[in-house]
């Protein structure tokens, strides 16, 4: 099946990778730069140019290997010709033959609809908890690093139903978040330390506490946002994700959080 990209591809890729989000040259470049030994990216050429491609990078969850598909882009001048369409079923096919399960956030929930049709399934239910700050005497929070706040998330997600993603990808993640504004933290409470990820402005918003069960991150998130000094945050707990070929047992109540942004 000829479905992966040569090297003779890559200025198509990175031509259709700028028109669709909008990303520099030198953006797509630190992402290939950062992953290529995880990366593979899967095309349809028409006319000799790479008319819909979308990169697969290497998960685990619950156990189960799977691909987690990224960037999904359609040439502007082969858009609503059922290219991207051919793209998933061919994808979906090799997944298949390799025993692998597909996992994606759409980047809209508009395209929720569209995923849907081509055989992708509503898995691990955003959940997105506005939490009332709440004082603890015992509570110290530090600055983290990234290494740090990579061996928390896997003391709290390994073997769980979770998307795993490599210690790569993590570390791209977490720097992508840094130089947008975001903060990493520990806070130590009731002899645990948990990592968070945080934006504050005027407001305080938590992208991910590394905590697996949901009440247990609740309350460990109120006694933080208090020690931040705020009344009130905005605690993203997981992201609207689909999938194809995922167990049933594991979509129930599975987590991803840390999108590549």
């Amino acid at each position: 099946m000829e479905l992966f990209a040569n090297e003779t591809d890559m200025p198509d890729i990175y031509n259709n990778w700028e028109d669709s989000f909008g990303d520099t040259k030198e953006e797509i470049a630190a992402f290939f730069t950062a992953l290529k030994e995880e990366v593979q990216v899967c095309v349809v050429r028409k006319e000799g140019v790479v008319a819909a491609q979308l990169c697969l990078l290497p998960i685990n969850v619950g156990g189960k290997e799977a691909m987690y598909l990224y960037a999904v882009a359609t040439n502007k001048a082969y858009r609503k010709k059922g290219l991207c369409t051919l793209l998933l079923k061919k994808v979906t096919l090799w997944l298949e033959s390799q025993n692998k399960c597909g996992i994606l956030v759409p980047a809209d929930i508009s395209l929720q609809a569209f995923y849907h049709k081509r055989g992708f399934r509503h898995c691990f239910k955003e959940q997105r908890v506005l939490i009332q700050g709440k004082p603890a005497d015992t509570l110290r929070i530090e600055t983290c690093t990234v290494s740090r706040y990579i061996m928390l998330r896997k003391q709290a997600f390994f073997g769980k139903n979770c998307v795993e993603v490599s210690d790569r990808m993590l570390r791209y993640a977490l720097e992508g978040y840094l130089q947008s504004g975001y903060q990493l933290g520990t806070c130590l409470w009731q002899e645990r330390e948990f990592g968070v990820l945080y934006r504050e402005t005027d407001k305080l918003f938590i992208q991910e506490i590394t905590v697996f069960d949901e009440e247990e991150a609740k309350e460990a998130t109120e006694v933080f946002v208090a020690g931040r000094g705020k009344r009130e945050a905005w605690l993203q707990r997981s992201y609207p994700t689909m999938a194809t070929g995922l167990p049933e047992e594991i979509c129930k109540n599975g987590y991803f959080n840390l999108v590549l942004d």
